[in-house]
């Protein structure tokens, strides 16, 4: 046996020697939730010192820090009402885990663990770099998902994740037994406007096409870019009537619409195939429709709406 084991008192000497020297925060509260021990990193949690801690509830240590510019960050306009919330979380299970941040950014993990006497353990990790690193990962997967769903030039849907959102209406409407529209779009004489004004000026009208087009939309109405000057729009609970009130606003707010690119005026218009869903096809094939109506209208004149028939 070694002499620290021989003299107890030189032991839990050292021990809270140690405890108050770790970078982690370590604290115990009573049965009745007053603190009996407090390291200097868990005080500063309540912007406290350890021997000023000590004694008190849970619920006053609380108060404190929501009260101080420092410490434990307490997001609340009602105190009283965050305290009986947290009070009834506390207790409920022999152990819990979770995530909470301080006022001067830090992150970390806090765990409670029961003691078999009714007192409580309670200790932190800091986890400020983990949480950053996490952040980052969560913005470059939020990057990556987006430019896997969206078309770079103009915002819109890309053509696969205008497939698949679809469909996913598409299949929603038919078990609610709702109606459903396709729109198949292209801008008349697209090729002349580049020739014109070149490339950038054919990518500012595509720009400007997918904000105008989504001022007439509904939220949830979904428009994509299938190719070069070819849009969709796939419209939920739309029958033939108003699918066709819709297509025709939006060959006239397109009609209608300035567009402009070197302070040059550029006559803009649409042509818009409709098909309207009978239950049986699946979108590929309502597409094949939508351009047999779109080849239809270009045939008569352009600037027009043609529903398959």
């Amino acid at each position: 046996m070694t002499e620290v084991a021989k003299h107890p008192r030189m032991l839990v000497s050292l021990l809270l020697e140690a405890l108050d020297k770790t970078p982690d925060g370590c604290a115990i509260f009573s049965p009745d939730d007053r603190v009996v021990y407090a390291n200097s990193n868990y005080a500063a949690l309540f912007s406290d010192r350890p021997e000023s801690l000590v004694g008190k509830t849970f619920s006053q240590a609380s108060l404190q820090a929501y009260q101080s510019p420092d410490g434990l960050n307490i997001e609340t306009t009602d105190i009283d009402s965050w305290i009986e919330n947290a009070l009834s979380n506390r207790r409920q299970h022999h152990f819990r885990s979770f995530q909470t941040d301080t006022k001067n950014g830090r992150w970390l993990q806090l765990t409670e663990q029961m003691l078999e006497d009714g007192h409580m353990l309670v200790y932190f990790t800091d986890i400020t770099s983990q949480k950053s690193t996490e952040l980052q990962l969560q913005r470059l997967t939020e990057k990556l998902r987006y430019h896997a769903e969206t078309d770079d030039l103009t915002g819109t849907n890309n053509r696969r994740h205008f497939m698949t959102r679809s469909i996913q209406e598409l299949r929603r409407c038919r078990r609610e037994n709702k109606p459903s529209a396709l729109l198949a779009i292209d801008i008349d004489h697209f090729k002349t406007i580049n020739d014109k004004f070149g490339h950038p000026g054919g990518d500012q009208v595509l720009i400007t096409l997918v904000q105008v087009l989504n001022q007439i939309l509904r939220p949830y109405d979904i428009l994509g870019r299938i190719g070069g000057e070819e849009f969709a729009v796939f419209i939920p609970g739309a029958d033939i009537t108003m699918a066709g009130l819709v297509s025709e606003r939006l060959r006239l707010a397109v009609e209608e619409h300035p567009f402009h690119y070197n302070k040059q005026s550029i006559d803009l218009t649409i042509s818009t195939g409709l098909v309207t869903d009978d239950g049986v096809q699946n979108l590929e094939s309502l597409f094949k429709q939508a351009d047999r109506a779109l080849y239809q209208a270009k045939h008569n004149g352009r600037n027009q709406v043609q529903a398959y028939r």
